[in-house]
């Protein structure tokens, strides 16, 4: 089943159709105000021996530098093996040189078919590729998408560009791993990724831009892993066969060893502090809640619950941290002491009493409210941290385990059912209310094989810039896509023959790197035309302009080019 997002693509259509009939003269004035303009000037991206190609435009006031070139460093012709390439783009001030920040380029590349640089104008070809999303017809390369990571059932990891509008997923890297993944985390920047290999005894970092494995560490049965909010350490939960176990602080861009806490029998769960002060593990086999000093890497407190603590979050606007216990049915509070000599220092602040059962806590948005899965009582139920009260109670058959959060909707994926079960955000937290929960039909099937309350990667992720969601199917081994406030999945994929048990979504659109500069990579399938044209088009300011690329199949120089505004 593949159904095209239509309205979705009619909305981008008619918007963007209206700022192509835009007069040229008003569409290429930039009316850039103060605030786009830093008053340090921007550093631009100096053309380099193993660019591919290296290109200017200037034009009304403001100057674009393009500049493509591989991962690998190789200064050759276009890549038809599928070859990552890194896209720079500086825009700046062509007078002053002040970088333009908090831009959101779009852009395309395909070859041109005039093979000349006249042949097509710019804004021919920009219309075309918006209105490329409802034919069959596409660019050759996409520069405003996103692929799909996928953590399989078997030892690997699936990484696709779904394009889930024209029904043609693209299989961007197939990474064969040395025993099945247990959780993974990603960079906030989507740079590294991270997964642990309880089978193989290792934990791998994953360039995302050319899907290698870059770094390994040697780790006795790793499980929970988390990044910490400054992203200085990972922190990896780890088991000795008969010793205890405990976690483990790496360092997050090499996996050197930073420190090891013995911190009792798990299995663990870890939280931190936002400023990245405090670190909270939990050992469930122990009933102890661990403190970590994160500056000073030091154990500082060690407190015994004489229960069994499942599940810790951090509430940012309470500033305490949520324990809930399996065994005692209570949620323990736990408010850093910054009036204590030791700075980590934490004491207890309070007990909300809850239901034995209870498993995950999470908190959405600011951190207000807290939701609370019960899988043996097949309850959910809302923490208000200003009242540390639970406040709305709401039933939800079938073992609820895992719960993932949008910016409208709370995803509750059921360990004994079809079905996934979504409850809208604006009605949580009203004391006494029904908590208003909805059937997702005819969404991915979890069945007995669905995802246990041990495990911790999300199957579900948030698609970048939309109100859509996608979601793994391990037992149909296909991703689907859902658009919020449909009936049902509005895309699908099969996920080439893998299981996919939890995923990822990658954005591959253009970040700034640094002031006025955006930077992607994208991997294409073929490029073989000797004569590629590169629209870009900015929202604000309203400007399209197109590159030229003229880069020889069989020259293995780099090209350069300096060329006018599309009039």
């Amino acid at each position: 089943m593949t159904v095209v997002r239509f309205v979705s693509e009619v909305n981008a259509i008619l918007c963007f159709s209206l700022f192509l009939l835009t007069p040229i003269a008003e569409l290429n004035d930039p009316g850039v105000g103060p605030e786009l303009r830093q008053k340090a000037k921007t550093t631009q991206p100096a053309a380099t021996n193993n660019s591919i190609f290296h290109g200017t435009i200037n034009h009304s006031g403001i100057a674009f530098d393009l500049q493509l070139q591989y991962l690998d460093g190789a200064s050759t012709e276009l890549p038809r093996d599928g070859r990552a390439i890194r896209f720079r783009l500086g825009i700046h001030d062509s007078e002053t040189g002040n970088a333009l920040t908090g831009l959101h380029p779009t852009a395309w590349m395909n070859p041109n078919p005039m093979q000349a640089e006249s042949g097509v104008p710019c804004k021919t070809m920009v219309q075309s590729f918006l209105r490329g999303s409802l034919l069959a017809k596409r660019p050759a390369l996409d520069l405003n998408g996103y692929y799909v990571a996928t953590l399989n059932e078997t030892a690997s990891i699936t990484v696709v560009d779904p394009q889930f509008t024209v029904g043609r997923p693209r299989r961007i890297a197939h990474i064969a791993l040395k025993g099945r993944g247990g959780d993974w985390t990603i960079s906030s920047n989507q740079s590294r990724l991270y997964v642990s290999l309880p089978e193989a005894d290792e934990v791998d970092l994953i360039d995302t831009a050319s899907w290698e494995i870059v770094q390994r560490k040697r780790l006795s049965t790793p499980f929970r892993i988390a990044l910490q909010p400054d992203e200085h350490y990972l922190w990896v939960s780890y088991r000795s066969g008969k010793e205890p176990s405990g976690v483990v602080a790496l360092r997050a861009d090499t996996l050197a060893e930073a420190a090891r806490f013995e911190t009792g029998s798990g299995p663990h769960d870890i939280a931190f502090s936002p400023d990245s002060r405090i670190a909270f593990v939990t050992s469930s086999g122990n009933g102890t809640i661990a403190t970590i000093d994160i500056p000073r890497l030091v154990k500082i407190q060690e407190l015994q619950t004489h229960g069994h603590p499942a599940s810790v979050a951090f509430s940012p606007l309470a500033e305490v941290a949520y324990v809930t216990d399996t065994k005692l049915g209570n949620i323990l509070v736990i408010r850093p002491n910054d009036q204590s000599s030791a700075p980590s220092a934490v004491i207890p602040a309070g007990l909300i009493p809850a239901e034995p059962g209870i498993t995950k806590i999470s908190f959405p948005g600011d951190g207000r409210f807290g939701l609370v899965l019960n899988p043996e009582k097949g309850l959910i139920q809302v923490v208000d941290t200003s009242r540390n009260q639970i406040v709305q109670t709401g039933d939800i058959d079938k073992s609820p385990t895992q719960i993932f959060f949008s910016e409208q909707l709370a995803y509750i994926m059921l360990q004994k059912s079809d079905l996934i079960e979504m409850l809208p955000l604006d009605q949580v937290g009203k004391p006494g209310a029904a908590v208003p929960i909805i059937d997702l039909p005819g969404g991915p099937s979890s069945g007995t094989g669905g995802p246990s309350s041990e495990e911790r990667a999300a199957a579900i992720s948030q698609v970048p810039g939309q109100n859509a969601v996608v979601i793994a199917s391990r037992r149909d081994k296909t991703v689907y896509y859902y658009d919020e406030g449909m009936a049902a999945p509005m895309g699908v994929y099969a996920n080439f023959g893998e299981g996919p048990r939890s995923l990822l979504v990658i954005d591959r659109s253009f970040k700034e790197t640094s002031p006025g500069t955006y930077e992607t990579v994208a991997t294409p399938d073929h490029l073989n035309s000797t004569n590629y044209i590169l629209p870009i088009v900015l929202d604000n300011p309203q400007m399209a302009e197109c590159f030229q690329i003229p880069i020889s199949a069989h020259s293995s120089s780099s090209a350069t080019s300096t060329k006018q505004p599309d009039n």
